[in-house]
């Protein structure tokens, strides 16, 4: 009798771990690139860059991604992810938020440079050539958050060149790619 509860015990345990493992691995499913879209144009001088660049992923029925946002030298732009992303995939409505820091603040102690918070809030549609839309900026003062600069339409085409491929079989495998990224270029706060 004790052999046959050993023996159940076992094969329920063993069940209970590929149901678990199962489990796992399939909501984490495959992360595919959807493209990168941009409106950053070069300056005369051929070093410095501005615009929005926008890379966007599919990610089980939600899209993840980052904004980068170019006002100076063309490399290493300021970058935040995509955060309270709202999507509709039949009708391509797009609207997100990302938190950046693109300079420095005065909110900082006496002649020191504190990286300043901002927000850019995006509202539009995602197409399959274009991503159009509505972009707020809301940066932080003493007294709170507060938009900083009128709200500005933009178009941004989608890339077309041969890009590397950042397709990844799993969330685990994109994140552990743009981690180290997003830590070195990301917000500051």
């Amino acid at each position: 009798m004790k052999f046959k509860n050993k023996t159940c015990l076992l094969i329920l345990t063993v069940i209970m771990a590929f149901s678990c493992a199962y489990a796992d691995n399939a909501s984490d499913g495959r992360v595919e690139f959807l493209g990168e879209y941009n409106d950053v144009s070069l300056g005369s001088d051929g070093e410095h860059c501005g615009g929005y660049n926008i890379m966007v992923w599919k990610y089980q029925e939600t899209l993840i991604g980052f904004l980068n946002f170019y006002a100076g030298q063309c490399f290493d732009p300021p970058m935040g992810a995509m955060e309270e992303v709202s999507y509709s995939a039949q009708t391509g409505s797009l609207s997100f938020k990302a938190k950046l820091s693109v300079g420095c603040s005065s909110d900082g102690a006496a002649g020191e440079c504190a990286p300043s918070k901002d927000i850019i809030e995006f509202k539009g549609s995602l197409r399959e050539e274009t991503l159009e839309g509505a972009v707020k900026w809301y940066k932080w003062y003493s007294e709170g958050m507060k938009p900083s600069y009128p709200e500005e339409n933009v178009a941004l085409a989608k890339e077309n060149e041969s890009l590397p491929s950042y397709g990844y079989e799993t969330y685990a495998d994109w994140e552990k790619y743009w981690e180290p990224i997003l830590k070195a270029r990301g917000p500051r706060w």
